[in-house]
């Protein structure tokens, strides 16, 4: 039977003999041209009329292959906790005997005013289902990234982050596929969602109808297989770090966000008391900035370490990103100092098992100064004993007490 549109409303309904397969025999090689002659009807119709055939079951799902789509806004560490989702459902399918493939997406609005009109129309989308159309998002998307979107099939989608927590839940609808959220997700209720992970600063409130994980930090990639890798790979790249057995402190710098501002002033404090603690205890600065790096900080860092003979590793990142330094550092430092407004790298530094101590840009941890979600996170990890925060013009008094033994933290 086939049916065929012939008006608005109208359509012909037409019926076909059945196939004779009276001279076929029940034997493997019968079957396969019993099928084949089948198939071949179905072949003819959709040839004639391409415009008309959708299948409306989902006829792969029994599949043993499954297909992970990683959305990525650009951004390193939101693309690292979605590569962390992506592994952990990796095992949890493997465990199933399913095989997984991740395919992960660049996505580029036209415009910032299109992404945000995008949001809104998402947002939109959760009442009037009509709105949900795969071919709207050629609107919105830059050809390369709807055409790399229309080139995957996923089972499985994630996102990090209010933004590409939209276009998740409207491609979970196109796909049919299930939908894991990390972070925000924008005007598009957490209900909409299979899964949403969350660290617990960053949940004021949650539907009792969400699947909400909620995370002390942010998830990362740190485990002690992935930190031996990095730091194999970093010291094969700067060989003098293969023999040098001095005591290391690791320093991973952020830049600007909209709630904090790196001023010239703040980096000369950090930078002179990282070198009165690298003298004072025989140590060797590992540094790494961060592409929010402004180019005057990065100036600065370079003028200042690139020459001092206790600094045996300084990378500017938007002159040199290779993939393995972050790791590398964590791997190889004794202890970590990171700036307070990247949560990614605090994360990311608890999670590698080193001391961490970590000082604000613009102010002092107490209860009194804390202003954004940065400060609000920070206090929380220092009020359980992770990590020692402080105000930038104390990061050597701490060292030293970090390095004396005199504090102690819990592991992370």
């Amino acid at each position: 039977v086939w049916m065929k549109r012939v008006g608005p409303i109208k359509h012909n309904l037409m019926f076909f003999p059945s196939p004779d397969l009276s001279s076929y025999e029940n034997t493997e090689e019968d079957l396969a041209k019993a099928m084949r002659q089948i198939v071949s009807i179905f072949d003819e119709r959709i040839s004639a009329y391409p415009d008309e055939y959708m299948w409306f079951y989902k006829f792969y799902k029994y599949s043993a292959d499954r297909q992970v789509l990683l959305l990525d806004d650009g951004k390193t560490g939101h693309l690292r906790q979605s590569q962390t989702v992506a592994g952990m459902l990796d095992k949890a399918l493997a465990a199933k005997h399913k095989k997984v493939t991740v395919s992960t997406v660049k996505i580029t609005f036209k415009s910032r005013q299109l992404l945000k009109l995008f949001q809104v129309y998402a947002g939109t989308a959760q009442v009037f289902k009509f709105l949900r159309k795969e071919e709207i998002l050629s609107f919105f998307l830059s050809l390369e990234s709807y055409e790399d979107l229309l080139r995957v099939k996923a089972d499985w989608i994630v996102s990090c982050a209010s933004a590409m927590g939209a276009l998740n839940f409207f491609l979970k609808s196109c796909y049919m596929a299930r939908s894991i959220c990390i972070l925000k997700s924008g005007l598009v209720s957490r209900r909409q969602f299979d899964l949403v992970i969350t660290p617990q600063h960053d949940s004021p409130g949650v539907n009792g109808k969400a699947k909400v994980v909620f995370t002390k930090a942010a998830l990362n990639l740190i485990t002690p297989v992935y930190l031996e890798s990095q730091r194999t790979a970093l010291v094969s790249h700067f060989s003098h770090l293969k023999t040098n057995v001095r005591t290391k402190i690791g320093v991973l710098l952020g830049g600007d966000t909209k709630e904090v501002v790196f001023t010239e002033a703040v980096v000369r404090v950090l930078l002179r008391q990282l070198k009165e603690s690298a003298l004072h205890f025989n140590a060797d600065i590992l540094i790494t900035t961060s592409r929010r790096t402004s180019k005057e900080i990065d100036a600065l860092v370079s003028k200042e370490l690139k020459g001092f003979d206790r600094c045996s590793l300084c990378v500017i990142a938007n002159n040199d990103n290779s993939p393995y330094v972050l790791g590398g550092i964590l791997a190889l430092a004794d202890v970590l100092i990171v700036s307070g407004e990247s949560i990614s790298m605090i994360s990311e530094a608890l999670s590698s098992g080193k001391p961490t101590i970590v000082f604000s840009v613009d102010s002092d941890y107490h209860k009194e100064h804390i202003k954004t979600k940065y400060d609000r996170f920070v206090y929380g990890l220092n009020d359980g004993g992770y990590l020692l925060a402080c105000a930038v013009k104390d990061v050597s008094s701490v060292i030293q007490n970090v390095m004396r033994k005199k504090m102690s933290l819990n592991k992370f």
